[in-house]
């Protein structure tokens, strides 16, 4: 089985609190899978692990090979996590989004002025 997601022993506390304990999964190709859960059971900070935006207590996390705190952008840019509610302010305009998601990218500073005028243009919104 080749996993795409690999966990072990996956633990992360903020402060004295415990939000997640000992994790350890393999998702292989091809597999469907959800984390389900009460209020405070960890599924959000699990996300956030695998996508490395937050840094394990303890463990380790492989996602389709790279560690996502050492190749965040590699991961990012070929996986995606859709939530229930927004994560960016919703008065952001559409420039400023395209912009953060270009810095989460990793798109070169050069590139990304030019990169948001061709999209805006492509799908005909305004800044």
């Amino acid at each position: 089985m080749t996993a795409v997601i690999s966990t072990r022993g996956l633990t992360k506390a903020f402060g004295e609190h415990l939000a997640l304990r000992d994790l350890s999964i393999d998702i292989a190709v091809g597999e469907v899978f959800g984390f389900l859960g009460h209020n405070g059971a960890g599924k959000t900070t699990t996300v956030r692990l695998l996508n490395g935006v937050l840094e394990p207590t303890s463990g380790t996390v492989r996602v389709l090979g790279f560690d996502p705190i050492r190749d965040g952008a590699k991961v990012r840019a070929r996986t995606g996590v859709l939530t229930e509610t927004p994560a960016l302010d919703a008065r952001l305009s559409a420039r400023d989004t395209l912009r953060f998601f270009a810095e989460v990218y990793g798109l070169p500073a050069a590139q990304i002025g030019g990169r948001i005028d061709e999209l805006l243009d492509l799908f005909e919104l305004t800044a």
